[in-house]
């Protein structure tokens, strides 16, 4: 699709590039960021950890909104001081991305080992997710939807950690997902080239069916 395409070309970047590489050109890369990216074109919208872990399960961004559940952020020097965790991962049906909780519930996992393992508060992590932090409503390839998908770059690069979610499971169509599975979506690996961009390695986690563990 051309939003992913435009997305990688904003990016410039490939996931299969050695660790090395990327910590001996982070700081060229850098200087090029600050040239290119600046105040976000759409709200970077999460919701506390805490107030997360409290749900039945992941909210669409407008019930989450209803709910008064959503901390925007305007720009980048709004992320100064935030711990904000990009969460990235595959759903696992057409219409809602967990119908079965199974990610909700690896997430709420990941919550509370990364608090302990940061020297955090629940309520001190912002948690990104595309369902709640994007606008569901007719559809994300329109409107402020589509504003919110082309920001994704900004909102990764400006996360201080990002965690894959990729337990065992199966899409509402029969089809097994796993991390296998995760890497071959183009918005994934998207997401993952953002965050890689200005973080390298950085806080990036994986949750399979390993458990929590760094990249």
């Amino acid at each position: 699709p051309s939003v992913i395409a435009a997305i990688f070309r904003q990016v410039i970047f490939r996931l299969e590039t050695r660790r090395a590489l990327y910590e001996d050109n982070r700081s060229r890369v850098r200087t090029v960021l600050a040239d290119t990216v600046g105040l976000f074109a759409h709200p970077l919208i999460t919701i506390r950890g805490d107030r997360f872990a409290e749900l039945p399960g992941m909210l669409a961004h407008e019930e989450a909104q209803r709910l008064n559940l959503l901390t925007y952020i305007n720009s980048p020097s709004g992320c100064v001081g935030k711990f904000i965790l990009f969460m990235s991962h595959q759903w696992l049906a057409e219409k809602e991305p967990d119908p079965k909780h199974i990610h909700f519930k690896a997430i709420v996992d990941v919550l509370r080992q990364l608090s302990g393992a940061q020297g955090l508060r629940t309520s001190d992590i912002y948690v990104w997710l595309d369902y709640h932090s994007i606008p569901q409503l007719n559809s994300v390839s329109i409107g402020m939807g589509k504003v919110a998908i082309l920001s994704l770059v900004n909102y990764a690069m400006y996360s201080k950690a990002m965690c894959i979610i990729a337990p065992d499971a199966h899409h509402e169509n029969g089809q097994t997902c796993n991390f296998s599975t995760y890497m071959r979506r183009g918005w994934c690996r998207a997401e993952q080239a953002a965050y890689m961009l200005k973080n390298g390695f950085d806080n990036l986690y994986i949750s399979d069916k390993s458990g929590l563990h760094l990249v």
